[in-house]
């Protein structure tokens, strides 16, 4: 396989693994060297940023383990901020690659609940949360705060894409235990998002019979 500019896919990902490398290696030098630093929290969220990716793209959860440490303690040695907000978030995603759904609940309502004075943070990662939220709570197998979280995020924010991956995800969710109720949504689905790339599926979804 090559990548867009000729060279080996193999190539590209080590040049994105050593720069992770080198990156990961400086924010801990900084760490190390500089512990009563203004500006420790920040390296620890990039330290947890650096871990994510690589956890992520190359699927090793070891890494994804180490991000969800440098997020929490970004959470904590940050001020209350954009950046903090961001943390106490990424701490919440990776703790649902770690299966830790119910930790995960907790953070995300975390950010709902203590940020919403800062416009920034509203606008960034609200309707993340909000729609992280929803598919937790399928996993928990608890639809009706599912389907509570799918209701302030389709008021709050209708256009975003989150909004439309959650209201698919919450149909499917509904099909076998409330059929006609997810004709109602994957039908409200298609009507809100017509050029969604979900349409097909939705469509399938509302013609159903069970």
């Amino acid at each position: 396989e090559l990548g867009s500019a000729g060279k080996p896919a193999e190539e590209k990902l080590g040049l994105f693994t050593n720069a992770l490398a080198q990156a990961t290696g400086h924010l801990n030098g900084v760490i190390t060297q500089f512990t009563n630093s203004t500006h420790i929290g920040r390296a620890w969220l990039n330290l947890g940023w650096a871990a994510w990716e690589e956890g992520m793209v190359l699927d090793v959860p070891a890494r994804v383990q180490q991000s969800e440490a440098a997020f929490r303690t970004a959470s904590e040695k940050l001020t209350r901020s954009d950046d903090q907000a961001s943390a106490i978030f990424k701490l919440a995603d990776a703790q649902v690659q770690l299966q830790q759904t119910k930790s995960a609940v907790t953070n995300y309502a975390r950010v709902l609940n203590d940020y919403s004075d800062l416009p920034q943070v509203k606008n960034a990662l609200f309707d993340k949360a909000y729609a992280q939220l929803v598919r937790a709570h399928i996993e928990l197998n608890d639809l009706a705060a599912a389907e509570s979280h799918l209701k302030k995020l389709r008021e709050e924010f209708p256009k975003s894409p989150a909004t439309e991956e959650a209201l698919f995800l919450f149909g499917q969710a509904v099909m076998m235990s409330k059929p006609e109720q997810a004709r109602a949504l994957f039908q409200e689905f298609a009507e809100q998002y017509p050029g969604s790339p979900l349409l097909p599926e939705a469509r399938f979804g509302e013609a159903r019979r069970y």
